[in-house]
């Protein structure tokens, strides 16, 4: 299972990802497997009305699209239509989509990361997190009703409280700080919704010491995490570059690669980061355009050669990464550097 909470764009495939914004870190969605993603190159798209959209000179992809299917199109000037396809008409290179529109979009992501925000202020959580609101705080927060969130709150007051929480090393400058997840949690939480409800002879004092006993556990867990990193995982991660090093021109797959180390991607993608600083993902990018450079740089291969040669079938995908990574397209920098030559 990914690591929402502490992944950013550069986890995933650059092709399946939808920046909102030029945090990497968040405001990002990835395109599900079962999602077509189209740009101006694939055809030209008219939207006729809400749920209408013309596709004139369509490629054989946009041909193939069927009742059911989800396409993306990504078009000039910022244009998305994200659409589950309800009807569909094909003309010789005409096509003719009426969408869905009782479709759930989300279907359309593997992945989507927004930040909760509050009073200006925002912040993403898991349930390994627990998030503490000051007096007088205006909350705000939102969850996918896919995922059925279950949260447990206690709302506590009085003078000595920010020493009560100082002793139990609970940080005061952070509204989100780590938890773990012990199922004890949710035991005491439940207890003192009884105890509320109930209201028996010392029920007040139980609350207290519910209450104590969930500040003693979030201390003991904080402070027995250990960050630091053993030989294992120094020479899994070792193992990790030096293949990717060796096959980065290949089609690699991130989870299938984790799997086959018997590793969640979640884990080795933290400790690879921990280790390599930059995600898998971002490392074989890397890797990618540095040795397209070279063969732009050292040889006269075409560039759907050199595509080829560092891993990417599409060269019109190859030419957009480069000039991501470079700012320059390879054709530019080829001139660039025979310039300097």
């Amino acid at each position: 299972m990914q690591d929402i909470k502490n992944s950013t764009v550069e986890d995933y495939d650059p092709e399946k990802v939808l920046n909102l914004d030029e945090d990497n870190t968040t405001n990002f969605a990835v395109f599900g497997e079962n999602t077509l993603i189209l740009d101006d190159t694939s055809a030209d798209l008219t939207e006729v009305d809400e749920d209408t959209y013309v596709f004139q000179n369509a490629n054989d992809e946009i041909r193939s699209l069927k009742q059911g299917d989800y396409f993306a199109f990504l078009g000039a000037n910022d244009q998305l239509i994200l659409a589950k396809i309800g009807e569909i008409s094909v003309d010789g290179t005409t096509v003719t989509v009426r969408s869905d529109s009782s479709a759930d979009l989300e279907e359309i992501f593997d992945v989507i990361k927004i930040d909760a925000e509050s009073d200006g202020d925002s912040a993403t959580f898991d349930d390994s997190d627990m998030v503490l609101f000051q007096p007088r705080q205006e909350q705000h927060y939102e969850y996918f009703g896919k995922d059925k969130t279950e949260v447990y709150w206690v709302h506590f007051t009085g003078s000595n409280v920010k020493n009560i929480l100082r002793r139990y090393d609970i940080p005061l400058d952070t509204p989100v700080f780590y938890s773990g997840t012990s199922a004890i949690y949710a035991y005491l939480f439940e207890e003192m919704i009884n105890e509320l409800q109930t209201c028996r002879t010392g029920y007040e004092e139980l609350l207290t010491m519910y209450l104590q006993q969930i500040l003693i556990l979030v201390q003991r867990i904080r402070l027995e995490r250990r960050p630091s990193v053993n030989t294992h995982i120094q020479e899994e991660m070792e193992y990790a570059r030096r293949y990717f090093n060796e096959h980065y021109n290949e089609q690699i797959n991130i989870e299938e690669y984790a799997e086959s180390r018997n590793m969640s991607v979640s884990w080795f993608q933290r400790n690879f980061k921990q280790i390599v600083n930059c995600s898998p993902m971002q490392y074989l990018l890397t890797i990618r355009m540095n040795n397209a450079a070279s063969l732009l740089e050292s040889t006269d291969y075409s560039m759907a050669e050199i595509s080829t040669i560092v891993g990417y079938d599409n060269p019109l995908y190859f030419s957009r990464l480069f000039k991501k990574q470079n700012r320059v397209s390879p054709s530019e920098y080829r001139k660039l550097v025979s310039r300097k030559g």
